[in-house]
C-alpha cells in the first residue's frame, strides 16, 4: 500500500541491501539515520511454522537481526510484506506482518555483536491461496534442498518510524519507507518442514535419510 507523507522533497538512497529509502527529514539527517540503517542485517531464519485460525493459514517466523551500528535502535509501528524471489527475480509474495517494536540493542563490541532475535506473524491466506504459494514455491523459487544450510532469497519491504538512543534521550526520525534485497541463512530441516506444512501432504523432504540417527547396538 502506497502511503504519502507530507509535501517535501524526497531523498533516495541504494545500499547493498537497501534499494530504496525515502526519508523525509533534512539532508543531515538522512545521512545520519542512513548510516544506521545500512548497519542492520537480516542474516539467518529461525523458525518457519504454520498454523490455522479463522480458516486462514498464519505463518509464524523468527528472524535473527545483527545491529552493528553501536547504538541501540527501535523500529516502531512498523508494517513489512515478505517475498521469496523466483529465478527471474520476480517476487512471490509470502505475506505482510505488524510489530508495535523491535528493539535492537547496542552490540557490547565490534567482537561480541549483540543479535536480535524477532517474531513475526503473517497471514498466508485461505488454504486455495496457500496451494498456490506452495506451487509457485516448488515451480519457481530459488530454493537450495541439497545443503544442510543454504541462503533463501527475499524481498524485504517496510514502513516504520526509527528511534536512536543517544544517552539518556533518544532521536525520533519520520517516517521510512525502505525495501531489502536480502538472503539470510535458514537450515534444511526449517525449509523443509515449512514446504511440508503448506503441502497439503504433496512434499516428501528429499535425504530425509541423512538426517536420522544410527541406534546404537
Amino acid at each position: 500500500m502506497q502511503r504519502t507523507v507530507f509535501a517535501h522533497p524526497k531523498v533516495v538512497i541504494t545500499h547493498r541491501v537497501l534499494i530504496a529509502c525515502i526519508l523525509i527529514l533534512s539532508p543531515l539527517v538522512v545521512g545520519f539515520f542512513f548510516d544506521i540503517l545500512e548497519q542492520i542485517d537480516i542474516i539467518a531464519i529461525r523458525k518457519l511454522t504454520t498454523r490455522e485460525e479463522n480458516g486462514t493459514t498464519l505463518l509464524d517466523a523468527v528472524v535473527t537481526i545483527r545491529n552493528k551500528s553501536g547504538k541501540t535502535i527501535k523500529l516502531q509501528q512498523g508494517e513489512f510484506a515478505f517475498a521469496v524471489l523466483d529465478v527471474n527475480g520476480q517476487d512471490i509474495p509470502l505475506g505482510r506482518a505488524s510489530l508495535e517494536e523491535i528493539v535492537l540493542n547496542a552490540p557490547a563490541s565490534a567482537e561480541n555483536l549483540d543479535d536480535s532475535e524477532v517474531s513475526f506473524t503473517m497471514n498466508l491466506g485461505t488454504p486455495d491461496r496457500v496451494q498456490r504459494l506452495y506451487d509457485s514455491l516448488i515451480s519457481s523459487a530459488q530454493l537450495n534442498l541439497l545443503e544442510p544450510t543454504s541462503t533463501l532469497s527475499l524481498h524485504f519491504s517496510a514502513h516504520f518510524r526509527l528511534a536512536i538512543q543517544a544517552g539518556q534521550a533518544w532521536n525520533y526520525s519520520n517516517w521510512i519507507d525502505l525495501e531489502w534485497t536480502i538472503a539470510p541463512e535458514v537450515e534444511r530441516t526449517t525449509l523443509f518442514g515449512f514446504l511440508q506444512a503448506i503441502s497439503q501432504g504433496k512434499f516428501h523432504a528429499p535425504f530425509q535419510n541423512q538426517t536420522t540417527t544410527q541406534q546404537q547396538p
